[in-house]
């Protein structure tokens, strides 16, 4: 069986999955600072020169981890951003975070390390600036609007996973329409046309 171009060997997918999920259980253990490569290593079931080939670093894995998990994310929620159902779009986020809860937790918590509010607020304004334009004659400027939202959004997440997801998927996303986006929506934002 030929691979195609550009597609990563089965193995090195593997590895850096494995290599991934030890850094999520180890720093969820004892902490990112904690955690070393030899650890990480011997947790993945990895020979510690196997890891160098994979990554530069513990930080480039975390910064992996993060990029992994936002773009897997963004696969799944841009389509929907245009949508009139705001709470599919909060339903979509809360499963992904309830899929990957322990991803997430280890991401908020070293989100110092990886930028991830900067990250995360980038990300979001060049996704709504995709899709929508600033609503005529609003007093809120567009890039408050999308600093608003990703924030609002990325604290929400953070409560859900710290209060033990209390609810289901399909309740934030209607907690998430009521809270912020419906009202930015309303008040900042217009779908391009």
């Amino acid at each position: 069986m030929t691979r195609r171009r550009g597609s990563p060997d089965a193995r090195v997918v593997k590895t850096h999955e494995r290599l991934a999920q030890a850094l999520v259980a180890l720093t969820l253990e004892r902490g990112y600072d904690a955690v070393t490569v030899r650890e990480l290593t011997a947790r993945a079931g990895v020979g510690y020169a196997t890891f160098f080939r994979h990554c530069s670093s513990k930080e480039a894995l975390l910064e992996q981890l993060l990029t992994d998990t936002l773009d897997d994310l963004m696969a799944r929620l841009t389509p929907q951003l245009v949508t009139s159902d705001l709470a599919r779009i909060g339903t979509l986020v809360f499963g992904h975070a309830r899929d990957h809860a322990d991803r997430y937790r280890v991401l908020l918590r070293t989100g110092e390390i990886t930028g991830l509010l900067e990250r995360c607020t980038r990300l979001g304004t060049e996704t709504l600036s995709a899709t929508f334009i600033p609503k005529p004659g609003s007093v809120v400027p567009f890039e408050v609007a999308a600093h608003h939202l990703v924030h609002s959004f990325i604290g929400l997440v953070a409560w859900y996973l710290d209060a033990g997801l209390p609810h289901t998927p399909e309740r934030m996303g209607e907690i998430l329409e009521a809270l912020i986006l419906e009202p930015t929506y309303r008040v900042a934002l217009e779908a391009k046309k």
